[in-house]
């Protein structure tokens, strides 16, 4: 795996709740419905993956289909899984010290002032 570059896209909320589901179904299943799962899993995978590096032990571009993905190594799908939750999912970084958090809200701008209270005997 090491140099292995993959390019995707974030996934919606509905493959992310799937690979999520499958990703923790994988671990305690029989093996007839680990295949299934692992079915569900390459092919909702394969869709948000636009580009990767990948290549077979001949030297040929591995293609990105679900078939594709449930010929690799149990290690690399789990990998791209995991890196594609916590990009679809996660919070980006801070950002670094020194840097401001943008404008300020036009609302802070406003002149605010009291109103008087009100006189009930008026």
């Amino acid at each position: 795996m090491e140099g292995l570059e993959v390019r995707a896209r974030r996934l919606s909320v509905n493959e992310l709740f799937v690979v999520t589901r499958v990703g923790a179904r994988l671990s305690s299943l029989d093996d007839s419905e680990a295949d299934e799962s692992m079915d569900e899993l390459a092919a909702t995978l394969a869709g948000p993956i636009l580009s990767w590096n990948l290549d077979d032990m001949h030297g040929q571009p591995v293609p990105i289909t679900p078939t594709a993905l449930r010929d690799q190594d149990l290690r690399l799908l789990k990998a791209i899984n995991i890196a594609l939750m916590r990009a679809s999912a996660g919070v980006s970084d801070p950002l670094p010290e020194g840097s401001n958090s943008g404008e300020p809200a036009l609302e802070a701008s406003i002149p605010m002032t009291a109103l008087p209270p009100e006189n009930p005997q008026s």
